[in-house]
């Protein structure tokens, strides 16, 4: 599946600036066990290790692996499953390991060039990898917006990067609503 280079010379960019600004929220958390109102079964620190556990995900769906939900209702498990994973760790040691996976994740996906593989994504339907990075784009948009309001602070989200977000969301939109609005 091919998508454009141009995307990625966006994506990853923008990656790099929100999960800058997502890891200085996460480092400066005052209270990381503060309820996140906009998913209040999470805490600060939650929300954080959830958005640390998506990068080595999306790096191990081009290579065949990696653990995906066969259908959106069971994403939450899932997810709940890789947070308890991750164990204890600090939020620094939280915001160091997203930078560096971030960081290993888009040196990974460049180095495909233009013919980024696809893998099957959460609810089987199958995403270029590139394209998943604007997904990946998305997690940091949103779980920063969410951890920053449970801080009390503010998160500005680009407009650009909503776009970047929305174009690499596209495939997984069309093989997950059918499934949501159509009973067998």
């Amino acid at each position: 599946m091919q998508t454009s280079t141009s995307y990625l010379d966006r994506v990853v960019p923008a990656l790099g600036e929100v999960a800058g600004r997502f890891a200085q929220l996460a480092r400066t958390a005052d209270d990381p066990e503060a309820r996140v109102p906009t998913s209040p079964d999470w805490t600060v620190r939650q929300a954080v290790m959830h958005v640390v556990t998506v990068a080595p995900r999306y790096a191990a769906g081009p290579e065949g692996r990696g653990r995906w939900a066969a259908t959106p209702d069971l994403l939450p498990a899932l997810n709940d499953d890789e947070i308890r994973a991750l164990g204890a760790p600090s939020m620094a040691e939280l915001a160091d390991r997203l930078g560096r996976d971030l960081a290993a994740l888009c040196e990974q996906i460049r180095g495909y060039g233009v013919d980024a593989p696809a893998f099957r994504f959460h609810g089987g339907g199958r995403i270029a990898a590139d394209q998943a990075l604007g997904i990946l784009l998305g997690e940091l948009v949103v779980h920063g917006h969410d951890v920053a309001g449970a801080l009390g602070r503010p998160w500005a989200i680009d407009p650009g990067h909503a776009e970047l977000f929305a174009w690499g969301r596209r495939p997984w939109l069309a093989f997950t609503l059918p499934s949501r609005f159509h009973k067998p």
